[in-house]
This record gives structure tokens, C-alpha cells and sequence, in this order.
């Protein structure tokens, strides 16, 4: 009988990240020159781990070293979702399964408050500071 390995992933059970090609790396983003090694990649630094460049921003859906893990198939060749209390619902799913059925609190209620302007709590004057998206709120 004679074996062939997988050409995907190697016969290592594992498949390379579609996102990141496996370089570990946000493909939208330039990877940025390492200065400790200046892209020589000779030394063993922590920045590039000896690549000579360095991850900006890491891909979304990727590995630690941009190998995603094969996810096992159901029979008709379906990613396979286990179906207990320890797995994480989507949003939908969390939503539906709210007291309020995924569906938002009274309306009457949040028609009472309506015209009313929000007080801060007591010694939160700053609570109703606006804050710029992407600007950390205490600069």
C-alpha cells in the first residue's frame, strides 16, 4: 500500500491561514523592516524571530504562526459545530436566547425617557465627555 502526503498542510493535519498566506501578517498591511537584525535575519531577535521583518498588525483569523488548525467535516463535508454549553453562540444566536427574545426592552419606557436629558452619576462630571473614536479617552 503506498501513502501520499497531503499537499496542503504537509501531512501535518493542518492547513496554511487563507487570510495571511501564512506569513503571520495583516495582508493589508506593509510588514515593516526589522531594525534589530536590519532584514538580515541572522540573529534570533523578538521582533522577527530571525524573519527579518516583523508582523504590524497581526491577521484577524490566523494562528499564532499563521497556520490555521483544520476543523473537522461533518459528512457531507461541512465545518462540524458541536452543539453544547460550551460553545459560543454568534450574536443571533445570543440574542435569541435573551429573556427579551433578541428583541429590544419596552418601548413605552424608552419613550418616557426620551425627552429627558441623561445626569451623570454624582462626581462624574466627565461622563458625558465625548470621545473620539480611535483617541484613547484620557488624552
Amino acid at each position: 500500500m503506498s501513502m501520499t502526503i497531503c499537499t496542503s498542510c504537509g501531512g501535518k493535519g493542518k492547513t496554511i491561514c487563507p487570510r495571511c498566506g501564512g506569513t503571520g501578517s495583516d495582508p493589508f498591511m506593509e510588514a515593516a523592516v526589522c531594525h534589530i537584525c536590519d532584514m538580515t535575519g541572522h540573529l534570533e531577535c523578538n521582533p522577527c524571530h530571525g524573519k527579518g521583518e516583523r508582523v504590524v498588525r497581526p491577521a484577524a483569523i490566523k494562528e499564532p504562526e499563521g497556520i490555521q488548525e483544520k476543523m473537522p467535516e461533518d459528512d457531507a463535508g461541512q465545518p462540524a459545530a458541536a452543539a453544547d454549553e460550551n460553545t459560543p453562540l454568534s450574536e443571533n444566536q445570543a440574542a435569541d436566547k435573551s429573556p427579551a427574545g433578541g428583541k429590544s426592552p419596552e418601548p413605552a419606557a424608552a419613550a418616557a425617557n426620551e425627552g429627558q436629558e441623561q445626569q451623570p452619576e454624582p462626581g462624574r462630571e466627565d461622563a458625558k465627555r465625548e470621545v473620539t473614536p480611535g483617541i484613547p479617552p484620557w488624552f
